[in-house]
């Protein structure tokens, strides 16, 4: 069995442990708002044979919706934005959802919009982004769980607001699920880790960890008996892999790599995989995972 798919059982059964809470059903009126402009659901994709290669065909490839949570944390946000808005794949097959709770969301709805992008993003702004507002402090399943009732693509990527991906990520991980995958995860070997205590960035070696924040699935499989739990802040993604693996969900890795940032403001503190970590230079790194210089320059100043 895969290396990648021995470490998911592992953490699966590290959720099992865990006391059982009863998920929620979804209810007609959530409490969420939607404050930007509202937008036709992305179009269904044209029929292709995905054995004979990836398609030129914009129309062929799956629609992508990216889902993204936040709370308090604009400056985090606008540089995840614009790793998103270096994605090469085509722009009219993907969303992003973005879903801020507390008092203060509805005045940083602002904030989900495209940033205005300069020759070092080497990019034009975003495709469809759409803001949810809650005024009430929520959990992280349910933040997650508010963004997938409203999404519409075939495929939804968790992208979380503090880590950065290479601009083939989108890709990489719908080629391998348009093969025959239900869910498909970045693999440890290119993982990084900036961690603002110390400035340095570090790349695991040899590990075999993945993480569940890198995860692109089938929006088909989420539903009442697959859901993330909406009373869970830490977690919450561990228990949702174990409802997808018990359902016999299959499994995918693609190797691209990312960055995931190690700060005192985000629930999951550890992202090194389990492998060696060796420390390597800003420039080695940012160039592996595609970072602009504005998004070096941004994770500098934290430290």
């Amino acid at each position: 069995m895969h290396r990648y798919v021995l470490a998911l059982h592992a953490i699966a059964a590290t959720a099992l442990l865990a006391p059982k809470r009863r998920r929620r059903a979804p209810t007609k009126d959530d409490g969420w708002r939607e404050l930007s402009p509202p937008a036709p659901p992305l179009a269904p994709r044209t029929d292709y044979d995905w054995t004979s290669g990836a398609p030129t065909d914009a129309a062929c490839w799956p629609s992508v919706s990216v889902v993204t949570i936040t709370r308090d944390r604009a400056d985090f946000l606008a540089e995840a934005l614009v790793s998103m808005a270096r994605q090469d794949y085509p722009r009219e097959r993907v969303e992003i959802l973005v879903a801020e709770d507390g008092p203060s969301a509805a005045d940083n709805g602002a904030g989900a919009a495209p940033p205005n992008m300069d020759d070092s993003a080497g990019s034009e702004p975003l495709p469809n982004v759409r803001y949810l507002a809650h005024a009430a402090r929520q959990r992280l399943g349910a933040k997650r769980n508010a963004c997938l009732a409203r999404a519409t693509g075939e495929l939804v990527a968790t992208w979380d607001d503090d880590d950065y991906f290479a601009p083939n990520r989108l890709r990489a991980q719908a080629v391998e699920l348009m093969r025959g995958g239900d869910v498909c995860f970045l693999g440890a070997d290119a993982a990084y880790r900036f961690d603002v205590s110390d400035g340095e960035f570090r790349e695991n070696r040899g590990g075999s960890f993945v993480q569940p924040c890198t995860m692109m699935f089938k929006r088909e499989l989420w539903g009442p008996k697959t859901r993330y739990d909406d009373g869970t802040d830490l977690g919450e993604d561990l228990a949702f892999l174990d409802a997808l693996l018990e359902g016999g969900a299959s499994v995918a890795t693609a190797e691209v790599p990312f960055v995931r940032v190690r700060h005192d403001r985000n629930v999951a503190q550890d992202a090194a995989g389990d492998g060696e970590e060796g420390v390597v230079a800003a420039r080695a790194a940012a160039e592996a995972c595609g970072l602009p210089a504005r998004t070096v320059d941004f994770l500098a100043g934290l430290c």
